[in-house]
């Protein structure tokens, strides 16, 4: 817009420069107010649309969204499956871990293109565990989904997580986990699991459900269940953390489809 007032300024003043030779003084002053009084209405028009694209980016900016995702960083491949969510009331927060690459450059690429993504950076490399501590500290969702870097996800994972959460209600909802290839070329998809809503005992007394029981990455947690629980820098770092978030549970819903894949 403002570009395009500065040139039509310049544009006007060589006109009427022109003008001034060919029909005299008068005259280029009666046509320059002409010109002026027209362009009052393209200008209030380009404004008003200026400043409806600022509004709406700043109210877009603002929004918590309904789901926070947290990815410690990260593959352009899993960013992609999460932009790309149905569910498009959403955060994705990139965590950096003092990555030696050019992660953080990509994601804050992926950061000025959408404003629903967030990149939040460790001056020192902390692990995954701590990664994923400081996204859940970052979020402002009512609910969490952690996503690893070289994993993807279908893009009505979010969706289908939070519908099923609403819904039933439930602390938390699980999803079937399948296996990709290593260029992303294959998907084989889960096995079939018990489905239906649980209590954490029912969980742990059935083998069946063990597959799906230890990551932490295939499933949509309560914030205010989580924002406590400090996952560590350790191996594994899935299980102590899964074991204090099932204690605080009463009902977990597990579904069939295989949403998840790593």
């Amino acid at each position: 817009v403002v570009a395009a007032v500065l040139a039509g300024s310049v544009l006007s003043s060589l006109f009427a420069g022109m003008l001034a030779e060919w029909l005299g003084r008068k005259k280029v002053i009666i046509i320059s107010a002409l010109l002026f009084t027209l362009s009052i209405p393209v200008i209030c028009f380009s404004s008003g649309i200026f400043a409806l694209l600022m509004a709406g980016r700043i109210l877009q900016g603002a929004s918590a969204g309904l789901v926070g995702v947290v990815v410690p960083m990260y593959l352009a491949e899993c960013l992609d499956s999460l932009v790309n969510q149905t569910l498009k009331d959403i955060e994705i927060i990139c965590v950096n871990d003092a990555s030696p690459d050019k992660s953080k450059d990509i994601a804050e690429q992926y950061a000025m293109r959408d404003s629903r993504v967030r990149v939040v950076s460790h001056v020192k490399n902390q692990g995954l565990g701590p990664a994923r501590n400081t996204g859940v500290e970052n979020a402002t969702a009512s609910y969490i989904m952690f996503v690893d870097s070289d994993d993807v996800v279908t893009t009505n994972m979010a969706e289908k997580l939070y519908s099923d959460m609403i819904s039933k209600p439930v602390d938390m909802v699980w999803c079937n986990i399948g296996a990709i290839s290593d260029d992303s070329t294959m998907r084989k998809k889960g096995s079939d699991i018990p489905t239906g809503v649980f209590s954490p005992t029912d969980i742990l007394a059935d083998s069946q459900l063990y597959q799906i029981l230890l990551p932490s990455w295939n499933k949509l947690y309560k914030k205010e269940l989580i924002c406590d629980v400090k996952q560590m820098p350790i191996v594994s770092e899935d299980q102590p953390f899964l074991a204090v978030v099932l204690g605080r549970c009463e009902r977990i819903s597990v579904i069939a489809d295989t949403l998840y894949y790593y």
